[in-house]
């Protein structure tokens, strides 16, 4: 496939320039008016629109008569997303015929659960009744509300992902999505993938701790797999990070917040667009904790995120996006077991005996000299070109670049060297490049059929220093077919992949040059329909999707000997899901099931000597069910309840913090994973300003291993569940027409349940408040 894709891509590429002189196009227009349910007139309100096959969007913000107008418009289908603060979120589907004026006045009501236009589900624009997949949405008045600076914290209330901090601010983190591997969530910004090419698994799993709550208008999370669409590494879902879209008069923000474990943050942001054709949004973020869990936990952290837009025509736009993250941390110690007090190293000597029995373990000790600092950074750029009503297209480039660097010197915590465990002082530098470009057609056929196709083009690279570099690629074609009948109460997609693979000068390795690699082939299928009389939706989706072997996987060292292996074939899974959502007390409650299926059919895994190869993965299935609730004006509440089953295979002995060995071969409950995941928010706007919101969440037990760091062993703890519930308080007041001022305070949890995620600690309670301007 690469050489003849490859061989016509010119041909490609000429097509996308000609097409624009064979299509002709007349020019439409949108205008209209927005009240709320007295009628009264909405300034302000701001009015999104984006064509059915995503390649065109615009903003605009209603006036002093709650006007608003898109003018030049190509003839097609739209949606039409209406927001305003403390009103239900509104979407309308708008056909306009070319040469046409269509007016449309959309009237808002103060209950009611929100609308949304989402594009993760399908790669286009769907109103929440047409999606057919599993979709969550965080927005950005939700953020605020719970005061969240970190994204993975966000992440805790979506239905069916289990998020880890091992430790305070800063400290590693992880998503398991459906009860897979931290490596089968793929992490997008705004759809531009990020990952780290260095990481051990090419996933963008180092740097979650350090993605921030900035500059983020949205997050959708798309549950389920997703290769057909996103590529690489979207085995169990995908987690877009949308940036806010400037739109109208400026804006602007700027805060401060103090709190527990000397933790600071400072922000500003400012957004906005002039004369609906160029929007623009920025926002810096600092964050310093200068004491942590231990008193020596250091984390800083700074991040910048922007992004601009400028329509040269009215179906013609360019858009960039930046997206730069700079932390450094103070690392403790991994937790270890520990055996009775009466053996004097601690340790288990002779594992599963009842004389040396385990006993416990010992939470991360505090390590004076060790310590990671990293970067990262996402640079896009993209061309969008409405053509016609029947087609349009858009190129998209991105680069991502990435560095960490570990230090750990010869000092250690006092109890390690009590008992006897060997400090080894080392330096790990590494450093990953990706270069992506990417070519999409979207073709309507009618109102009932939307085709999209495209190419896309990816470039890696891994140092490792003084070895130097190795390099890898690949070339996808993807093509989705969505359709839509009956008034567009059914919805049926179907999508498919092929990913080629090729290995790029290896200097590492220059004996397997040429090496010809595993081609990856996926495919998607989901239908959904819905019931107006009674407000229901059923939905079904089912698909495979894969994980291309990192360039450390292929050629990675470890002191001196290659433990990488050039020959592994992609990760391969296959998972399927369905249920329902259901409307109810008009409109005002929305709940839904979900069942989901996943199977890792083969998978690439460390082997004794920490060599690597494809073994079969493992399995897990459960069901989701989740509700919201806004009976009135300015309560909201939603709860969620994820039961998960995962299992997965020994691939060597194990001792159990029990005391019984596993042998190889037997079957055990995924790694991280809990049984029973449940949680609650609650909102409460009242009047003249003030704010109060609850997050409540809670797990129940699971097993992790825990590494014992003299005999060089695992052990398997059956680790304690834990609930954790937040409060937060805030007080927004005017000071003139268009600044106000918010005050804010927040105890993170408040009852200071004392838990271990994976052996670390976590913080107890911890309380912070702050202040923010807007204007």
């Amino acid at each position: 496939m690469m050489p003849f894709v490859c061989h016509r891509l010119p041909a490609l590429l000429g097509l996308l320039v000609f097409m624009p002189t064979v299509f002709g196009q007349g020019v439409s227009e949108i205008r209209g008016k927005i009240t709320d349910e007295t009628n009264a007139v909405l300034e302000n309100a701001r009015v999104r629109l984006v064509s059915r096959s995503g390649s065109l969007e615009l903003y605009t913000v209603s006036d002093g008569t709650g006007a608003y107008r898109f003018a030049q418009l190509p003839g097609g289908d739209y949606l039409m997303e209406v927001e305003y603060p403390h009103l239900r979120k509104t979407v309308r589907e708008v056909g306009v015929r070319a040469d046409q004026t269509m007016p449309v006045d959309i009237q808002l009501h103060a209950a009611g659960v929100n609308e949304e236009i989402t594009v993760t589900g399908a790669g286009t624009p769907q109103s929440a009744d047409e999606t057919a997949k599993s979709l969550s949405t965080l927005t950005e008045q939700e953020l605020e509300q719970r005061a969240e600076y970190s994204v993975i914290e966000a992440l805790r209330a979506v239905p069916g992902l289990r998020v880890q901090s091992l430790g305070g601010p800063g400290s590693f983190s992880k998503i398991f999505m459906r009860g897979l591997r931290v490596v089968d969530t793929s992490v997008t910004i705004d759809g531009f993938r990020l990952r780290d090419a260095s990481d051990p698994r090419g996933s963008v799993n180092p740097f979650l701790q350090d993605l921030l709550v900035n500059n983020i208008e949205r997050i959708e999370v798309l549950r389920g797999s997703g290769s057909a669409l996103y590529g690489s590494n979207a085995v169990g879902g995908v987690v877009n990070l949308i940036p806010r879209q400037g739109s109208g008069p400026i804006r602007g923000s700027f805060g401060f917040e103090g709190g527990s474990l000397s933790f600071l943050r400072a922000r500003a942001a400012l957004s906005g667009g002039l004369r609906d054709r160029f929007s623009y949004s920025l926002e810096a973020t600092r964050i310093d904790t200068n004491k942590g869990l231990d008193g020596e936990d250091k984390f800083r952290n700074t991040t910048l995120g922007g992004r601009a837009g400028y329509h040269l025509k009215p179906n013609i736009q360019v858009r960039t996006l930046i997206n730069f993250g700079k932390s450094f941390l103070q690392i403790n110690d991994t937790p270890f077991p520990i055996g009775p007090p009466q053996n004097p190293f601690g340790f288990v000597r002779d594992p599963g005996t009842a004389e040396n029995p385990v006993a416990g373990f010992v939470p991360g000790l505090n390590n004076p000299d060790s310590l990671r600092d990293s970067h990262i950074f996402l640079g896009g750029f993209s061309f969008t070109h409405q053509v016609h009503s029947a087609w349009g297209y858009s190129a998209r480039y991105h680069a991502v670049s990435s560095r960490r660097f570990f230090s750990n010197g010869p000092r250690q915590h006092p109890e390690a060297t009590r008992l006897g465990i060997r400090e080894f002082p080392s330096v790990f530098d590494t450093a990953g490049r990706i270069h992506t470009v990417k070519l999409n057609n979207n073709l309507s056929l009618g109102r009932h059929h939307l085709v999209t196709a495209g190419l896309e083009a990816e470039r890696e690279s891994f140092v490792q220093r003084p070895r130097g570099a190795d390099r890898q690629g690949s070339l996808a074609f993807f093509a989705q077919d969505q359709l839509r009948f009956l008034e567009g109460r059914l919805q049926l997609a179907a999508a498919a992949r092929v990913h080629d693979s090729f290995i790029r000068n290896p200097q590492t390795v220059p004996e397997i040059r040429g090496v010809e690699v595993p081609r990856a082939i996926t495919a998607d299928g989901s239908i959904a329909y819905f019931f107006p009389a009674t407000g229901t939706k059923w939905r079904a989706h089912i698909g495979n999707s894969f994980r291309a072997p990192s360039l450390p996987e292929r050629f990675q060292f470890f002191r001196g000997e290659r433990i990488g292996n050039p020959f592994l074939r992609p990760e391969r899974a296959i998972s399927a899901d369905g249920g329902f959502d259901q409307l109810l007390w008009r409109e005002r409650l929305r709940f839904g099931a979900t069942y989901f299926y996943s199977r890792l059919q083969e998978v690439i895994v460390f082997t004794t000597f920490l060599r690597q190869r494809n073994e079969p993965g493992a399995l897990a299935r459960g069901f989701e069910l989740e509700a919201n609730l806004a009976p009135w004006r300015g309560l909201e509440v939603s709860t969620s309840y994820t039961f998960t089953n995962a299992k997965q295979i020994l691939g060597a002995d194990r001792l159990t913090s029990a005391n019984v060995i596993l042998s190889r071969g037997s079957a055990i409950r995924g790694l991280s994973i809990p049984r029973h995941n449940f949680n609650l928010q609650i909102n409460k706007g009242f009047p003249k300003g003030l704010n109060v919101h609850l997050d409540f969440a809670a797990i129940s037990d699971y097993v992790f291993p825990l590494f014992e760091p003299v005999r060089f062993s695992q052990v398997l703890f059956t680790l304690k569940g834990h609930r954790k519930a937040d409060l937060g308080l805030s007080y927004t007041r005017k000071l003139g027409e268009s600044a106000q001022m918010t005050l804010y305070g927040k105890v993170d949890n408040v009852f200071n349940h004392r838990y271990f995620e994976d052996g670390f600690r976590a913080p107890g309670a911890l309380g912070l408040g702050g202040i923010k301007f807007g204007f």
